[in-house]
């Protein structure tokens, strides 16, 4: 067994003991054919770490399972092969949004998405990178910036353990202190923030124009007035992120109010992100049915909001 494919055991391990046990939905390790043709559509040699951890299991089977089913590295599902391919379709836009026409900072040599959580996603790179200075293969936060929050597979792993093993893990909690504490001496120099932004020059010259996130917090503080004017701005009600998720994706997870305002403003309740998923199906993918919520999910149905794909209804009525 390779040191990877035993920092990885033991992670599995860590969490049966407390009680959560992803090892029905992970797939069986890829093969060696099946990683030298991965690595061949992907148009890179993948890294040793990388093929190790797929030769040990293949990610997981379903990556939009409940959390209870779900091998994930920090708060990143463990990606398949085949679902690395389709993932790295959203983050090459990502990217090229970022880079304006520029080298890419994960480097012209290609990357392997490894994780993937809600629009986040974690990369390895596997040439050259804006991230050298730091580590060779580090695995890159990926979303909304670029972010290095390891150092490699083994140190991903190592911390992962670590977070695993205190007495304060839970599924949804970890005191800040004790997971700072891991991270930092698995990973030092990563909270450098110097050292792990990736922005371009350009960028840092000129002031911010607004954009959809404006949109999106105006929303949720209620501000109607300063919403209204940042659409008198240029940005639409439909617009969308580099992930193809619009204002009601975001609004429905913040509360009713904001729900309200966005369908106010125009917002098509039933707009589908670039995974085709409604944003009825995010409030019960990644939210958890409390009352708070359960109104929210009421009134959307009762504006004829679907979810789409329409899962995760029954386990929301188990756990009220």
């Amino acid at each position: 067994m390779s040191l990877i494919a035993s920092k990885a055991e033991a992670l599995l391990s860590s969490l049966q003991s407390k009680g959560i046990d992803p090892s029905p939905n992970l797939k069986r390790g890829a093969s060696d054919s099946a990683i030298r043709s991965y690595a061949k559509r992907l148009g890179c040699t993948l890294p040793p770490a990388v093929q190790d951890l797929y030769r040990w299991r293949n990610g997981n089977a379903d990556p939009d399972a409940e959390s209870e089913r779900l091998l994930t590295f920090r708060d990143m599902a463990f990606l398949s092969l085949e679902d690395g391919l389709r993932e790295k379709e959203q983050i090459d836009v990502f990217l090229a949004t970022i880079s304006g026409g520029r080298a890419s900072p994960l480097g012209e040599d290609g990357y392997v998405p490894i994780g993937g959580f809600e629009g986040q996603y974690y990369a390895v790179p596997c040439g050259d990178h804006a991230f050298r200075s730091l580590s060779e293969h580090p695995v890159v936060s990926v979303g909304e910036g670029l972010a290095v929050h390891f150092l490699s597979i083994e140190a991903m792993l190592d911390t992962c353990n670590a977070w695993v093993a205190d007495a304060s893990y839970t599924l949804d909690t970890l005191e800040p202190e004790n997971e700072l504490s891991a991270w930092n001496r698995f990973n030092p120099g990563v909270h450098d923030e110097s050292s792990i932004g990736w922005a371009s020059s350009e960028a840092a010259e000129e002031p911010d124009a607004l954009d959809v996130h404006d949109l999106y917090e105006a929303v949720a503080e209620g501000d109607e007035a300063r919403a209204l004017s940042i659409l008198a701005s240029g940005v639409r009600v439909d617009d969308t992120d580099a992930f193809g998720r619009t204002l009601m994706h975001d609004s429905i997870r913040r509360g009713i109010t904001a729900a309200k305002l966005a369908l106010t403003l125009g917002c098509d309740i039933n707009a589908e992100c670039s995974k085709h998923w409604t944003p009825l199906f995010h409030l019960r993918k990644y939210e958890d049915p409390t009352d708070k919520n359960l109104t929210v999910h009421a009134w959307a149905e009762s504006c004829g909001a679907i979810a789409k794909p329409d899962r995760f209804a029954e386990s929301w009525k188990e756990r009220t």
